[in-house]
């Protein structure tokens, strides 16, 4: 009589701390208000954006303006421009070809 090995199962593998991170992330369910922090949060936690919301408290400014004060290129300006919006941390609007 023949013995038939049993197949050997791999080890499980060991979960990072990221996916176990993000596991619990995913099941917790967030109320709106702690999302609406982390938005806020999350607008702030760029330094170039910092400048841009320091800029605007002081006077409207265009994008033009913008650029010139951060020193940053239009593209990364309109970027930050977009998340500051989304988090509710600023509102733009046009004046003929300009957006303020």
């Amino acid at each position: 009589m023949r013995r038939v090995k049993s197949p050997r199962s791999p080890l499980p593998a060991v979960p990072t701390p990221a996916h176990i991170r993000t596991t619990i992330a995913s099941i917790v369910i967030q109320p709106d208000d702690l999302r609406d922090l982390r938005a806020f949060h999350k607008a702030l936690a760029d330094v170039n954006r910092l400048r841009i919301v320091k800029r605007l408290a002081e006077s409207d400014a265009s994008i033009r303006e913008l650029i010139a004060h951060v020193g940053l290129s239009q593209p990364l300006v309109s970027h930050h421009l977009k998340r500051l919006r989304a988090a509710g941390l600023i509102q733009s609007h046009r004046v003929g070809r300009e957006t303020i």
